[in-house]
C-alpha cells in the first residue's frame, strides 16, 4: 500500500483512517522545507537570547526569566556536568512532567490517528520543531510503535498536553509502547525497531 503523504494541509478523514489501521506515512519535502525554516528562525532567536515564552524563558510566573546557557548546578563544586543546555533540559522536562494520564490505554488505532494528526499539524511549519524530530515521529509511526496513552487526564485548560506528552515521551526513550503485540518500555520498543531516542533542543 502506498504511504499517505502528509503536508500539513490536505489530510482527509479516509487517509487518517488508513493510517489508524496501519498505513505508513511519508512527509512532503516542501512542508519539510517550511519546518526547517521555522526551526532555523527559532534557533537564531535563541542564540540572540530573545525572550520566547517556554523556549528561552520559563513558564507561568517565570515567563520573565531568561534561561542561561547551562544549569546552575553545573557550576557547583564537584557537581557532574549535565551535558545539556537549560533549553534542552526544559523541553525534555516539559514532556516528562506532563505525561501524567491514568486509566486504561487508548486503543492502538486511536493512538496511531493521534500520531498522524500531530505529525500533520507540525508539518505546517509553525512550531519550530526540527526536521529530524518530525522524521523520528514518522519513523516511530511507520515502524508500528504505538505509545501507551492512558485514557484519562488533562493539564488545566490545555487538555491535550498530557496525552500528547505520552506520545512524545516514547520518542525520548521513556514511557511505554506496544510493539509487535507486546507492551514494553519505550526505549526497548525503539531499540527493537532499530530506532534511536531523540534529544530535544
Amino acid at each position: 500500500m502506498k504511504p499517505v503523504l502528509l503536508d500539513g494541509k490536505s489530510l482527509t478523514r479516509d487517509q487518517l483512517v488508513m493510517v489508524a489501521n496501519g498505513a505508513q506515512v511519508a512527509l512532503d519535502p516542501g512542508a519539510l522545507r517550511a519546518v526547517a525554516h521555522a526551526a532555523d528562525f527559532l534557533a537564531a532567536q535563541v542564540r540572540r537570547e530573545e525572550p520566547i515564552y517556554g523556549v528561552s524563558t520559563g513558564f507561568g510566573s517565570n515567563a520573565d526569566k531568561l534561561l542561561g546557557a547551562h544549569p546552575l548546578r553545573d557550576q557547583l563544586p564537584g557537581a557532574p556536568k549535565s551535558g545539556r543546555s537549560l533549553h534542552e533540559e526544559l523541553q525534555h522536562n516539559l514532556i516528562v512532567t506532563h505525561a501524567v494520564c491514568v486509566g486504561e490505554p487508548l486503543a492502538a488505532d486511536v493512538v496511531r490517528a493521534m500520531l498522524c494528526i500531530r505529525i500533520n499539524t507540525l508539518l505546517k511549519g509553525h512550531s519550530g520543531i526540527r526536521v529530524q524530530t518530525l522524521e523520528a515521529l514518522a519513523a516511530m509511526l511507520n515502524a508500528g510503535i504505538v505509545p501507551v496513552v492512558p485514557a484519562l487526564g488533562s493539564v488545566g485548560a490545555s487538555g491535550d498536553l498530557a496525552p500528547l506528552s505520552h506520545l512524545a515521551i516514547v520518542l525520548l526513550g521513556g514511557g511505554e509502547a506496544w510493539y509487535e503485540g507486546r507492551r514494553m518500555p519505550g526505549a526497548q520498543a525503539l531499540q527493537a525497531a532499530g530506532l534511536a531516542p531523540v534529544s530535544l533542543s
